[in-house]
């Protein structure tokens, strides 16, 4: 969070793509200085009270409790007057401002929060693996959350659960049905990435939205169409 902060000060200042070039500079330089550059860090010690030999069924529990908290607490979050004036910052700017809402105030919280969750995450990585690195944390998966946000959709926290759910179980079918073929193989390229890929563009382009709000939609006319026989 005081890394959040920290760079936060600064980073509010960029808009648009130069925010987002900025935060990724940011993350080049502390994996240069925290993982000793390329080499990384290795045997990291785990938690005190939590044996290391887990199996994988204990850990798939230990990250299942802590999505399942994260999310509770992102919905509490949306519901309060935070998540109320935030919203309000996101749907009005210049309307939140008029009204007397410190905007870089709320906009550098709701950072901090984000690097919170991101620390979250990069810790279970390193706990459950041992090793921190460069290309542990290599800057493809800063566009990870990008990708899940814009498949399930935005402005939710259902949507990004959703479209990491989609996007991960279609690259591993996608692994799985193209392992061994020859012409990929030859090709050297990760088929099932670039397949994905060239989804996520269509959808952007046509279902903006994400898939949540279809299939909420959807979900509700069938819902209709059954009460009203």
């Amino acid at each position: 969070i005081i890394i959040g902060l920290l760079i936060a000060i600064p980073a509010m200042r960029l808009k648009g793509p130069y925010f987002a070039l900025g935060t990724l500079m940011f993350g080049f330089i502390m994996f240069r200085l925290f993982f000793m550059g390329e080499i990384g860090l290795e045997e990291i010690g785990g938690v005190p009270f939590i044996s290391e030999d887990l199996n994988l069924t204990t850990v798939y529990f230990i990250i299942l409790v802590i999505m399942v908290a994260s999310l509770v607490f992102l919905f509490i979050l949306v519901k309060s007057n935070f998540g109320t004036r935030l919203k309000s910052i996101r749907d009005d700017h210049k309307g939140a401002k008029a009204s007397g809402i410190n905007i870089a105030k709320y906009q550098i919280i709701a950072f901090a929060i984000s690097a919170f969750f991101a620390g979250v995450s990069g810790g279970l990585f390193v706990f459950f693996n041992r090793y921190a690195g460069y290309y542990a944390f290599n800057v493809s998966y800063s566009f990870y959350p990008i990708i899940f946000t814009a498949i399930g959709g935005i402005a939710t926290i259902s949507g990004p659960a959703l479209g990491t759910f989609v996007f991960l179980w279609a690259q591993e079918i996608l692994i799985k049905l193209t392992s061994g073929l020859p012409f990929i193989e030859e090709a050297g390229l990760p088929f099932a990435l670039v397949s994905l890929s060239i989804v996520l563009i269509l959808m952007v382009r046509f279902v903006s939205n994400g898939m949540l709000k279809p299939l909420v939609d959807n979900l509700k006319e069938l819902k209709d169409i059954l009460l009203a026989k």
